[in-house]
């Protein structure tokens, strides 16, 4: 074989095996290595991931964070992993309440002391409110409307309130309104109630924008979680009056009748004229603008001769006509003809006074007046009228009068007979209005904004002051303008974190506001709020399978359930004393929701042979569970190992069911373990180490000076626990928690250059050898000739050129 065949031979063998050590080497891992989420904005997201450990060592983990955005935090930040071992890491990712909707990347990375390994997250990011566009609604000229856009919030994790903003080119957002504030629960749809005035648009076709737009809780500043539909409105003439009159008239001949008749709109306002046909007949008013809703009331004036005749009546606008019908019956009369003119509704606080005109149409004649059905009073009781004359009486309702409708009847009796008329009289309050609100539930420390309504049931507008008499209530308006017969809604906002509430119980509390008009009247509500306690909110159980561990010196575990009682999502934050840990030691749990968690104990050495007590602790949103847990430290066998280095000895063999077998020694400031392959092991001390043997059941551990716990632990084998009292200081490295300033990849690559430079000076000089040797056969086979021998160095010096 000749030189270069060897060398390479064994230089290739010797690259395998340090490619065979690296991957061995090979640090921390992560998985997965790269993952996506969609989430929107300022939602907090929970991506689970595992970090391991495939390496001889134990390693000491820091997580850290990186990325085109500081949105994602790693949990635990620093842990230990033991050889072969895993740990699961939840990553929470949270878009920040300003973030612009696209696509972005984070990523969290472990790192040792030899390695690191990233995970990377791509996060889509999108808004949480979604508003669906509604179709377009037609309207009359002059018609209100109410319309509803569905807010939808998708996020996950909690309410959000939007900032309900409109605008438009076209000027059409000012006859809509609706509320500035609404707030969505989680993955909830809700309605936006906007009313549309039609009073304020002309004809034609609107397009207003509506905007939602969440506020960050803390400060209330718009964010950039915002979406907008377009409203589209066409508006229509739409006027629909009617001319309500009498279809037959009877009427004394020559004498002027008034007939009463009216106009009703019950369409957009229209500007009306009224004509007829008849020169007996005249319309007052003759012409006037119609209000929406309105009714106008006619006088119908006749004065017809003796005889029959049909008279027409017209009502007529630029888009609409009616045409209606009178059979007039004059004939000549007796008796005394009396007409009275009244408002529709009497304002209570003011009273009133109307004019009753009578007719004498007879010889002359005295009359005694009287009035029934209304407690009111004519300005006299008797007159007297010739033929044909004519005289007023007033008839008066004094102020502060009981408010109703009445039936009111008012009679003429002469030596001839008794003529009467009827007339209804409604009777309200010019100012009178009422608070109404809502029952409220809340949780102890909450901010809650509830809408609460103004109604006007006065005959006149008002202007009113709002305050709140309690503490508690904040509101948005101090002051409000209602109008007749109309209402408003008002928002006040309610805070419970200033209230102290029992620990397990709800307390129910009155919100008092109080309202006075412009016209001296008040009025005041109690908003019924139940503050339910921190616990009936956020309440947390902790519910272990048993309060009781044994442990013969080793590490327990033992499994607990974290249970959220209350009525909204928390997060939990677990922990232990006396050296003890949870895992996980933080939950996010929604109503009623339960996750496991496990206690794990760590046995000291100073607390082996010993029974005491460990509690759990889960702190929530101001509310805290503890568990306690009673410990029995009672070791089976605890072997003392010399301090000082010893001499390997043979492993004695071991079988299932047997205490697990194992040799430790100490030196250059390391434990070596030498025990069954795959043994989980636990060094407890001023230093904890968590490790798992390798292949060949070995574990090195660097350690200082100090008294160590060590148990081994393996399926099927009764677990061994020793102590080992170990002197020194380290000055070498181990194969555990290892600090230097390389990673492990560029030390491995120095090492393996290092290794083939030497491998290639040895295989060089190897080569030499065999050289030497073959020339030096080669002189035994060609004899002692000493001529020959002064030409073989020539030869050898040719043959290697």
């Amino acid at each position: 074989m000749r030189f270069d065949q060897v060398a390479n031979g064994k230089l290739f063998s010797a690259i395998l095996m340090m490619v065979f050590l690296i991957q061995l080497s090979s640090g921390i891992t992560l998985e997965p290595q790269s993952t996506s989420i969609n989430s929107c904005i300022c939602e907090t997201n929970l991506v689970k991931i595992i970090a391991r450990n495939p390496t001889n060592n134990l390693e000491s983990v820091i997580m850290s964070s990186s990325g085109d955005k500081p949105w994602v935090i790693p949990g635990p930040k620093e842990f230990n992993i033991g050889s072969g071992g895993s740990k699961e890491i939840t990553a929470f990712v949270t878009p920040d309440c300003f973030a612009l909707p696209g696509k972005y990347s984070v990523a969290v990375t472990a790192k040792t002391a030899t390695s690191s390994a990233t995970s990377k997250i791509g996060v889509e990011v999108s808004t949480c409110v979604v508003m669906e566009d509604i179709a377009e609604i037609s309207i009359c000229k002059g018609e209100a409307f109410k319309a509803k856009i569905p807010i939808k919030n998708i996020a996950r994790d909690e309410e959000r309130i939007y900032a309900i903003s409109l605008s438009s080119k076209d000027g059409s957002s000012k006859a809509i309104t609706a509320p500035t504030k609404m707030t969505v629960g989680i993955n909830t749809q809700k309605d936006l109630e906007l009313a549309v005035d039609g009073k304020l648009l002309n004809v034609g076709n609107y397009v207003a924008q509506i905007k939602a737009q969440a506020l960050y809780e803390a400060t209330s500043i718009p964010t950039t979680d915002v979406d907008t539909t377009n409203l589209k409105i066409e508006v229509k003439n739409c006027e629909a009056f009617d001319l309500i009159a009498p279809a037959k008239a009877d009427v004394c001949a020559g004498t002027p009748t008034i007939i009463k008749a009216s106009l009703v709109n019950s369409g957009t306002p229209a500007n009306v004229r009224l004509t007829t046909n008849s020169q007996n007949v005249k319309i007052t008013p003759d012409a006037g603008l119609l209000h929406e809703a309105e009714t106008a009331p006619l006088e119908i004036a006749i004065n017809a001769q003796a005889g029959s005749q049909t008279a027409k009546l017209f009502a007529k606008s630029d888009l609409k006509s009616v045409e209606k019908e009178i059979e007039i019956n004059a004939r000549e009369c007796q008796g005394v003809r009396m007409d009275l003119e009244s408002d529709k509704t009497i304002c209570s606080e003011d009273g009133a006074s109307f004019d009753l005109v009578l007719n004498n149409r007879e010889t002359p004649n005295d009359y005694k007046l009287s009035i029934s059905g209304i407690d009111a009073s004519l300005s006299q009781n008797t007159l007297s009228l010739g033929k044909g004359e004519t005289k007023t009486v007033k008839v008066i309702i004094p102020k502060d009068f009981e408010t109703g409708n009445y039936n009111a009847k008012i009679s003429a009796a002469s030596k001839t007979g008794t003529d009467a008329i009827a007339r209804n009289f409604a009777i309200d309050k010019c100012f009178d209005f009422r608070l109404t609100g809502p029952s409220v539930e809340m949780c102890s420390c909450e901010e809650k904004q509830v809408q609460y309504e103004l109604i006007n049931f006065g005959l006149k507008d008002d202007m009113f002051s709002l305050k709140s008499e309690s503490g508690f209530v904040s509101l948005k308006e101090t002051t409000a303008f209602v109008k007749s017969k109309e209402k408003i809604s008002l928002t006040a906002k309610i805070d419970t974190c200033g209230l102290k509430t029992l620990g397990t119980a709800e307390e129910k509390i009155n919100g008092v506001i109080t309202a006075k008009s412009q016209s001296g009247k008040s009025d005041s509500l109690k908003l019924d709020v139940k503050v339910k306690s921190v616990n009936q909110c956020y309440g947390i159980e902790l519910k272990p399978k048993s309060t009781d561990i044994h442990s013969a010196c080793e590490i327990k575990s033992q499994s607990v359930n974290v249970i959220n009682r209350g009525s909204r999502e928390t997060a939990v934050s677990l922990s232990a004393n006396l050296g003890s840990k949870v895992t996980p030691d933080n939950l996010l749990l929604q109503p009623g929701e339960s996750k496991e968690v496990f206690l794990v104990i760590f046995p000291s050495p100073s607390r082996c042979g010993t029974k005491f007590n460990v509690e759990m602790k889960a702190e929530g949103r101001g509310t805290t569970a503890t568990k306690g847990f009673a410990i029995d430290m009672d070791p089976e066998e605890i072997t003392p190992v010399p301090s000082a280095t010893a001499k390997a000895t043979a492993l004695p063999s071991a079988r299932i069911g047997d205490t697990i077998v194992a040799q430790i020694n100490y030196t250059n400031d390391t434990l070596m373990i030498k025990t069954l392959p795959g043994t989980d092991v636990l060094i407890v001390g001023e230093k904890t180490i968590e490790a798992k043997s390798n292949e060949e059941g070995k574990l090195d551990a660097p350690l200082s000076s100090g008294t160590f716990l060590v148990t081994l632990s393996k399926s099927g084998y009764k677990p061994l626990t020793m102590q080992v009292n170990v002197t020194g200081n380290q000055t070498g490295i181990g194969g555990f928690g290892a600090q230097g300033s390389m990673d492990s990849l560029p030390m491995l690559l120095i090492a393996f250059l290092i290794i083939v430079a030497a491998l290639y000076f040895v295989l060089k000089r190897d080569g030499s050898d065999e050289e030497n040797s073959q020339e030096d056969e080669s002189e035994e086979f060609d004899g002692d000739d000493s001529e020959e021998e002064d030409e073989k160095p020539k030869r050898g010096r040719k043959k290697r050129k």
